[in-house]
């Protein structure tokens, strides 16, 4: 029987890296098909990125190039809550299709699959893009009562977690990125934990780790301990 392992948490708590390490391990120790979908699961906001070139056509948009890129500087509020149901709609449709197309099929052929970024990484996404354009909050709120009860199909989710200035320095040693602000990391743990704690009270099958004062080694260790004894039944 297929398996799905979703680890969620903010950049730089090492998602990818334990994914790719407990992957290696699930294929090495008990002999399983592993894929970790590539990229990942989760909204892109490709309906922001075509809105936001069509708006700087129109002089509704104003840039600010900054050392890491673009930068949006101010938007049009107005105009973009008008559009604000479409733009959920699309992101909706966006991750569905991304689910049948890099989950399913890999379930199907009797492979496991773990996330790095699903579900709660796409609802947190979408009150972002609520409080981007100043919007109520019931159409997250309903897509988070729908999307969490539909489980798809998820056998364990790990909170992965860190302080920002850990995710820094990790992001600081690895040099692939840039980190995002520290505000904008705060938003995410803040609404994502809360969505998590949602999960956690009508499911017994997620953790939270707080992986700030551990090295890669000790998370790793932890991370298979957990996997291995309530996805793969083993003491």
């Amino acid at each position: 029987m297929s398996r799905i392992v979703y680890l969620v948490g903010p950049e730089g708590a090492g998602k990818s890296t334990n994914a790719r390490l407990l992957k290696r391990y699930l294929e090495g120790y008990l002999g399983r098909c592993v894929v970790i979908p590539k990229p990942e699961i989760r909204s892109r906001n490709l309906f922001a990125d075509v809105l936001a070139r069509f708006l700087m056509r129109i002089g509704r948009i104003e840039y600010e190039v900054r050392p890491e890129g673009q930068w949006v500087r101010k938007v049009d509020t107005v105009f973009m809550r008008r559009i604000y149901k479409l733009w959920i709609f699309i992101e909706v449709v966006n991750f569905l299709l991304a689910y049948f197309i890099k989950v399913l099929p890999p379930l199907i052929f009797g492979c496991d699959v773990i996330l790095t970024r699903f579900v709660i990484d796409f609802l947190t996404d979408m009150y972002s893009i609520a409080r981007r354009v100043n919007a109520p909050l019931r159409i997250p709120s309903l897509l988070t009562y729908v999307m969490l009860r539909l489980r798809f199909g998820i056998d364990c989710v790990v909170y992965l977690d860190a302080e920002y200035e850990v995710l820094h320095k990790r992001y600081y040693i690895r040099r692939s990125t840039i980190i995002e602000p520290r505000w904008r990391v705060e938003f995410f743990r803040a609404v994502s934990k809360k969505i998590f704690e949602f999960v956690k009270d009508e499911d017994n099958s997620t953790f939270y780790m707080d992986t700030t004062s551990m090295d890669l080694r000790e998370v790793n260790t932890e991370l298979i301990k957990i996997v291995m004894h309530h996805v793969y039944g083993e003491r």
